[in-house]
């Protein structure tokens, strides 16, 4: 998702725009733009996230969450869709434990719920988890994060000598030779 502006600022300049937005994060702006009408809002999430920033350019009645901030002028809060989702469940715990009031709508996407639960359910077997994706993927790095904090070395590449370099430089060489073999 990325703000308003921008793509009135490609369209300006006679640009043709496909538009790739996930279907959840159209939803979303759409909610925070029928909330901020008569509410402020609260979007949990990462502000250097492009995702993140789309909602923020909605409006000026929009925040970031910040740990401790008074909640108590905000009636609605959502989140970015790929966070982990268990720290989300958290966080809105906390919110609800200081203003009982507040309506939070939970908004993690599926697809990422989905791997999150996924890994979750395989972490006991694990000794290593490679993640292979993007470098930029919140998602990507939501599912390395999982796999560190439940104490499992895990790793996000990019590339097969991503995958190699990362392999050789934590003393799991062996294990890179076999990816390398069978990619």
């Amino acid at each position: 998702g990325i703000a308003k502006n921008i793509y009135d600022f490609a369209y300006s300049k006679g640009l043709y725009i496909i538009d790739t937005t996930c279907p959840k994060v159209k939803s979303l702006q759409k909610k925070i733009e029928e909330h901020v009408k008569s509410h402020n809002v609260i979007i949990i999430g990462n502000e250097n996230h492009p995702e993140v920033k789309s909602y923020i350019a909605i409006s000026d009645k929009v925040s970031i969450y910040k740990k401790g901030m008074n909640i108590y002028d905000y009636s609605y809060i959502c989140n970015q869709t790929t966070l982990v989702y268990d720290e989300i469940i958290d966080i809105h715990k906390e919110i609800l434990n200081t203003n009982p009031n507040v309506y939070i709508e939970e908004e993690i996407c599926t697809a990422t719920k989905e791997r999150q639960f996924a890994l979750k359910d395989a972490i006991e077997r694990c000794d290593c988890i490679i993640v292979v994706g993007d470098k930029l993927s919140n998602n990507c790095n939501s599912l390395v994060s999982l796999g560190k904090d439940n104490h499992v070395d895990s790793y996000l590449v990019e590339n097969i000598d991503d995958l190699k370099n990362t392999m050789d430089e934590n003393g799991l060489g062996e294990i890179a030779t076999i990816f390398v073999r069978y990619y």
